[in-house]
């Protein structure tokens, strides 16, 4: 779990993000510079997240923004689950065995907010609904997650193993409760997921190196 930028084998880079958790047995170090700044491939980040002190209204119409980027301008590598709704002669028994018949992906995008004060009734919505943060959380506010009520039981979901979003819960308790709550979505999430190895070829080619700058990434050719 780190802060930096998400790179994409084509070279595209999202904005800067608080915290990227990821894959570190499958993330590379060569993919942090000499300048300091960190680029972790897209196929083994889990989840990102904004920290903020004071959660402003607008602050989710900003991270919005940048989501936009990073689900619409960059190449996601998603891994279908192979036993997603149905098993047939079709679906891996390494997939039977660790996912659920719901989980439309082995490796679905988690995205949050965390604050310590603010007013989690006033946060400006977003539109389409696909770029609203999973989860914000103000500890001494409440607790805004999305997903679906089914038996009486929230259950929240991740945009990519949801075909709706059906409804949006605030959740007013004790900051120990909020954050507790928060904790369990992000494990839980976290233990769901399974990164595949990443292909290196992918990001640099034979007779290739890459090379860091301040703001982006470029190939140098061996001379």
């Amino acid at each position: 779990m780190k802060q930096g930028q998400i790179i994409d084998h084509l070279g595209n880079v999202s904005n800067q993000f608080d915290i990227i958790i990821f894959d570190r047995l499958s993330t590379p170090k060569f993919f942090e510079s000499m300048n300091g700044s960190v680029y972790y491939p897209i196929e083994t980040v889990l989840a990102v997240g904004e920290i903020k002190k004071t959660l402003k209204p607008n602050h989710s119409v900003e991270f919005a923004n940048k989501l936009i980027h990073l689900r619409d301008n960059m190449t996601n590598c998603l891994v279908e689950n192979t036993a997603y709704n149905q098993i047939d002669n079709m679906s891996d028994v390494r997939d039977i065995l660790s996912f659920s018949l719901d989980q439309k992906y082995k490796n679905p995008l988690f995205t949050f907010i965390f604050a310590v004060d603010g007013n989690i009734d006033k946060v400006d919505s977003v539109r389409p609904v696909q770029y609203f943060a999973n989860d914000i959380v103000v500890l001494n506010s409440g607790y805004l997650t999305i997903g679906t009520f089914k038996n009486n039981i929230i259950k929240p979901l991740a945009f990519d193993d949801a075909e709706t979003i059906d409804n949006l819960f605030i959740i007013k308790s004790e900051s120990s409760d909020i954050l507790s709550r928060f904790l369990d979505r992000l494990i839980t999430h976290l233990n769901k997921c399974q990164v595949s190895p990443l292909n290196i070829t992918k990001y640099i080619t034979k007779g290739e190196v890459l090379k860091a700058h301040t703001d982006k990434i470029t190939i140098k050719k061996f001379e």
